[in-house]
């Protein structure tokens, strides 16, 4: 069961970030994942689900004082519907404990940049 939910966690991101990339100039790490990298993972992912299928997911890694966001990526076929917001409000709701929820965006990537504002996260621009 958990290998065939990782495969649909992959593929559902392979085909967001493919979209995502065309409006973004960097190239995305996370397009070279396994199934296997994904079972191996820190991650908890959290599914929304239209019927029995997944149409986005995210996932996220709390530690200490941080509740960290690794990923949201939605099937291109539900993009502007709200799935990735409805994600970002459900994961603030299990963050209980008060700690900074933090997201990495790549700086191209308007469309996530626009969402998280939206939604009441401040921009922290840190370019290496």
């Amino acid at each position: 069961k958990i290998g065939a939910v990782a495969k649909d966690v992959l593929t559902l991101q392979r085909e967001s970030y493919f979209e995502g990339k065309k409006w973004i100039r960097q190239n995305i790490a996370l397009m070279d994942e396994t199934v296997e990298d994904i079972i191996l993972s820190c991650e908890n992912i959290v599914g929304f689900y239209i019927g029995n299928i997944l149409a986005g997911f995210a996932s996220y890694i709390r530690f200490e004082e941080i509740f960290d966001i690794h990923r949201v990526a939605v099937d291109p076929e539900f993009f502007r519907k709200g799935i990735a917001e409805a994600l970002l409000f459900y994961l603030e709701t299990i963050e209980e404990t008060g700690a900074d929820i933090d997201v990495t965006v790549a700086v191209d990537n308007l469309t996530a940049l626009n969402l998280f504002e939206k939604i009441g996260f401040k921009k922290c621009w840190i370019v290496k």
